[in-house]
């Protein structure tokens, strides 16, 4: 199962119409454990969907410090299967970061 995140605009200011995803992701939800230990009330993993870029700053840079400030227990929460792990996650999140750092009007979208 995974996570699949897309970064857009509501509608084009030109044309009215939805335009394509300015930024789009995809990882692994073998590592939400990570997630859920940091926001354990949380609505899934990496939960950010119908936030602004900018409304979802706060939420990933509190995960991503939770991280970076105790990498062992994290690091313990790798996935025993091999998919997904503490670092490739920790990079996935700071991506996320720097795109909603690049769009901060744009609308977080998600499928699970």
């Amino acid at each position: 199962m995974s996570l699949d995140l897309w970064l857009k605009s509501e509608k084009c200011p030109h044309c009215g119409r939805s335009d394509d995803p300015d930024f789009d992701w995809n990882y692994t939800y073998n590592v939400s454990k990570m997630w859920f230990e940091v926001f354990p009330n949380a609505d899934g993993m990496v939960d950010i969907d119908g936030l602004t870029g900018k409304e979802s700053l706060k939420k990933l840079e509190t995960f991503k410090a939770a991280m970076i400030n105790d990498p062992n227990k994290f690091k313990k929460m790798n996935p025993p299967n091999g998919w997904g792990s503490y670092t490739t996650f920790l990079s996935a999140i700071e991506k996320l970061i720097e795109a909603a750092k690049e769009h901060p009007d744009h609308i977080w979208h998600s499928w699970r």
